[in-house]
């Protein structure tokens, strides 16, 4: 099929042939860098080629055209031999140079705080908050009393709240969380927690508020005391990379029929799904990590947040992204917290209020949605700086 399509272009040739092979369409980009020293080549055994067939016609015209099997025996086989060394030569050499290159997926296991962190305390397990709060005493009281703030997390909701590669809690609202703690002056002890059993937990007093990118939802409103939204998600799909043609669109999809959809218990976009794609069969998973590592069944697609979604797939190269409505579905975030209490509520709206108009919220986001300032850049190498220092 390779050898049929390059007579077309090669950039159209190569992307088609990793769809047909279910290969990660990232590849492409190796395909790209490699052109720009493969092109110099192609050029050389272009002419190399050119002039061969030359000589060939003017032989064979002279009447001086002879096949002697042995030479070409001879050399097919030095060709056979060269060709197999340069390819044994080009791996060992891809793979020593390649073998400690940090990647994407290293990159985010790799991303700290952003924040100065005030102590923290990260337990195993939920359990009730060991001080309980007095008759009348409001939830800030009970905060500075002890002085520790209880927040809740999901382990794994890149990238508000995961364990890096060290196997520190990191994330935007882990940040968020450090900086809250920060203005009380108080400490933080973070509380594991799963999305379909935060409101029991939150009304069990497992902890103070949750910091976990959960969804301003009217279900939720109804459940549990909402802070105001600080930021805004896009509902997206995670699809493999050979199929997201067919999760382009709402047609699209709707034209596959009945299909399986990864979708982490207790998410918010359940009620979307229903609605706009009534045929899709849903896969509860524990955690969206569940998807990639670990799936119950096979799913053709997951569910999530396009913020989310993208982080998810940078470890995994091989699905990408898709945003299937022509008008994307924003959807609010918000803190639950333990309620009703006036006092923390005004107290919190006014704190979200002064982080996101000093730009906070948005250097947050663009730290760790969007992964500006993830890596150093270091200043190119040269013979003035590295060799001779003459410069700084």
């Amino acid at each position: 099929t390779g050898l049929v399509l390059s007579f077309g272009k090669v950039t159209t040739t190569i992307p088609f042939l990793l769809e047909m092979q279910e290969l990660p369409s990232d590849i492409f980009q190796l395909f790209l860098v490699s052109s720009v020293f493969a092109g110099g080549i192609s050029d050389l055994v272009g002419a190399m080629h050119l002039l061969a067939f030359t000589a060939l016609t003017v032989c064979a015209l002279a009447g001086k055209f002879r096949i002697r099997q042995g030479k070409i025996l001879i050399l097919l086989v030095t060709t056979l031999l060269i060709g197999g060394a340069m390819i044994f030569g080009t791996r060992t050499l891809l793979t020593a140079t390649s073998a400690h290159a940090g990647g994407q997926q290293e990159i985010v296991g790799n991303m700290g705080s952003m924040v100065t962190k005030v102590p923290e305390r990260v337990l195993a397990y939920p359990s009730p908050n060991p001080v309980p709060r007095k008759a009348g005493q409001s939830l800030l009281e009970r905060i500075r009393e002890r002085g520790v703030i209880r927040v809740g997390f999901q382990p794994d909701v890149l990238p508000f709240s995961f364990f890096n590669a060290n196997g520190e809690l990191v994330g935007l609202d882990i940040d968020m969380a450090h900086s809250l703690a920060s203005d009380l002056g108080v400490s933080i002890e973070f509380v594991p927690v799963v999305l379909s059993e935060l409101t029991d937990n939150l009304l069990a007093d497992h902890f103070d508020i949750a910091f976990s990118g959960v969804p301003a939802t009217t279900r939720w409103a109804l459940s549990v005391p909402l802070s105001e939204p600080y930021i805004d998600l896009t509902l997206a799909l995670v699809v493999p990379d050979h199929r997201k043609d067919e999760f382009a669109s709402i047609d699209s999809i709707r034209a596959l029929g009945s299909f399986a959809l990864g979708l982490p218990s207790g998410s918010f976009f359940e009620y979307e799904i229903q609605r706009s794609v009534p045929k899709a069969r849903i896969v509860q998973l524990d955690s969206v990590r569940q998807f990639f590592e670990d799936p119950p069944e096979h799913m053709d697609a997951l569910m999530t947040s396009a913020e989310g979604g993208a982080a998810w797939t940078l470890m995994h190269p091989d699905y990408t992204v898709v945003n299937p409505k022509s008008r994307p579905t924003k959807i609010p975030i918000a803190y639950p917290y333990a309620g009703p209490d006036p006092e923390f509520e005004d107290f919190l709206e006014h704190w979200i209020q002064l982080k996101r108009k000093s730009g906070a919220v948005d250097d947050l986001y663009d730290y760790w949605a969007l992964g500006q300032g993830a890596v150093k850049k270091e200043a190119r190498w040269s013979i003035m700086k590295d060799v001779l220092q003459w410069v700084e």
